[in-house]
């Protein structure tokens, strides 16, 4: 399996096909052990397929800002859900953040009470996946919550290696109307949200 020319590996790497892991662990084993040598080719594309196994785009999601602009009350908590979705329209991974319930005074802004970020997976570095960005929001009341929702899709930029890494602030804004609808309030909730990219 492991001499030079004629190995079933050697000959899925020139037909373009993937090592098995069972594969490369039984070359790995057999190379510690000293039973056997790789091929240039093989150990080419060990190496090559080690580097991209690697080399992944990371994507974080921060909230720089909150405010709210109307009259409904001053408790506010919200979730904001990212999923990243590939240039094929898979989705990839998906991460929460979640910020309790505190004071947002009417017609102010200001940075979350705590850090508020989530890492995810962004898939390939060079590629331009898109992120979906849910906020789901929630003047909190003692008898009835305020809710309110939206959704955003935002193209990033996963920077290939050697490019220095992706940057862009989001704005995300919901109208949360009081309930019951009979007392007629509503306010803006609105949220600033950095996207970060870096291959990695």
């Amino acid at each position: 399996m492991l001499a030079a020319g004629g190995s079933r590996d050697e000959q899925d790497c020139r037909n373009g096909r993937a090592v098995s892991q069972k594969h490369r662990n039984t070359i790995a084993r057999s190379f510690r052990q000293g039973k056997g040598r790789l091929s240039k080719g093989l150990e080419v594309y060990l190496s090559v397929m080690q580097y991209h196994r690697r080399m992944e785009c990371k994507l974080t999601v921060s909230v720089v800002e909150e405010g709210v602009e109307g009259d409904i009350g001053d408790d506010w908590e919200y979730t904001v859900t990212a999923t990243v979705i590939d240039p094929n329209g898979r989705s990839l991974e998906a991460g929460r953040i979640r910020v309790p319930e505190h004071h947002l005074k009417p017609g102010t802004t200001q940075p979350p009470p705590s850090a508020a970020g989530v890492k995810i997976r962004a898939g390939a570095c060079g590629a331009f996946p898109k992120v979906e960005l849910r906020l789901d929001v929630n003047e909190v009341d003692w008898l009835v919550d305020d809710p309110g929702t939206t959704t955003v899709m935002i193209p990033i930029d996963c920077p290939g290696q050697g490019k220095p890494a992706f940057s862009k602030e989001v704005a995300m804004s919901v109208e949360v109307r009081e309930r019951p609808k009979a007392l007629g309030g509503k306010a803006t909730f609105k949220l600033t949200l950095r996207l970060a990219t870096v291959c990695l």
